[in-house]
């Protein structure tokens, strides 16, 4: 019984190798290779979506509040010169965004616009701060008062959790700030400009400790997520070959036999065991005991080699080669081999 002279570990599954080689890299960056990316991401949108929801709720509450706070210092300007700009300025704006907020949370909740949704999320919170910005430089303007900390407390706001990627909320709320600054520079009267440009560094200050937050916090995801991922196929695998354990064929099996019972599939199921593998053992001691059924488990997970395939340690020197529809030829032969 010749001895086995290489090693012959089974590879990892390629999201799962692909998850231990950004563990090591730190992913720093806030990016996967391109596959794992797009689940991670996936994975982000869907995890966070009631965030997202809740999000949207409340700023719509938020900003209906303030429309109600309105009234009263409407009543300060009314039939006065100033009144036309109070409607332009301040109603229009805020009614108008109310109206656009109201239609986009409608549509995310409903499943309206499922993949397109990021693109319109994005947009009505560029015209939320937008609606914020042109408010408060009127009611500058009209020396009437108004929130000084909705600039500071918007930027802040862009970074919370909902279903965004860190660079999505950095754009988002750079935009902003570009936006406040140029809006206030556009409209405000010059008595005026010290004020904003000390709001606008209190901004950009803002700005940069809610973006660190956020990065920390998305990088801190992205390790749970792989750790998670890692945890997962550990839990499902046998961590000496390499295959899947009995737990994953308890699993799979069943479902497997349903679905070709309902498609109306053959099933092949070829049980293996090692022959004379304890006076192997014996002879050669553990250390070559272990390669010999790593290379068995090498020689089977070659065969189980579409999506619904799975080759099996069942425990010691037990393995299984479960194979939906007919078993390839090729397979077949690997198994008497």
């Amino acid at each position: 019984m010749p001895r086995p002279s290489a090693s012959a570990t089974p590879p990892l599954e390629g999201s799962t190798a692909q998850c231990r080689h950004e563990l090591q890299g730190r992913f720093r960056a806030l990016r996967f290779a391109p596959e794992l990316e797009s689940e991670f991401v996936a994975f982000l949108r869907q995890s966070q979506r009631r965030n997202l929801l809740g999000c949207m709720v409340l700023a719509l509450v938020v900003l209906l509040v303030f429309a109600g706070l309105d009234l009263p210092r409407f009543h300060l300007v009314q039939g006065t010169p100033q009144e036309p700009l109070f409607y332009r300025g301040i109603l229009v704006p805020r009614w108008a965004t109310v109206a656009l907020l109201a239609i986009g949370t409608w549509a995310v909740a409903t499943r309206r616009v499922e993949r397109r949704w990021v693109p319109l999320v994005l947009f009505l919170m560029v015209a939320y701060g937008v609606q914020i910005f042109v408010i408060t430089n009127v009611f500058m303007n009209l020396g009437l008062p108004y929130a000084t900390g909705a600039s500071l407390l918007l930027v802040m706001v862009v970074f919370y959790p909902c279903g965004l990627t860190f660079y999505e909320e950095l754009a988002v709320a750079l935009t902003m700030w570009v936006l406040a600054l140029g809006l206030g520079v556009a409209m405000l009267q010059p008595a005026h400009l010290g004020t904003h440009w000390m709001q606008v560094v209190l901004m950009l200050l803002a700005l940069g400790l809610s973006a660190t937050n956020g990065y920390m916090r998305e990088h801190a995801m992205r390790e749970q997520y792989l750790m998670r991922r890692l945890l997962d196929w550990e839990a499902g695998h046998d961590p000496q070959t390499g295959l899947a354990n009995r737990r994953t064929f308890s699993d799979r099996g069943p479902s497997g036999l349903l679905q070709a019972q309902r498609e109306g599939v053959p099933l092949a199921l070829a049980l293996v065991d090692v022959d004379h593998f304890k006076a192997y053992n014996d002879r050669y001691g553990h250390q070559a005991g272990d390669e010999a059924l790593r290379q068995v488990a090498l020689l089977l997970g070659q065969q189980a080699r579409r999506p619904l395939d799975l080759a099996v340690r069942m425990g010691g020197e037990e393995f299984a080669l479960f194979a939906y529809g007919t078993m390839p030829p090729r397979s077949a032969r690997g198994c008497s081999s």
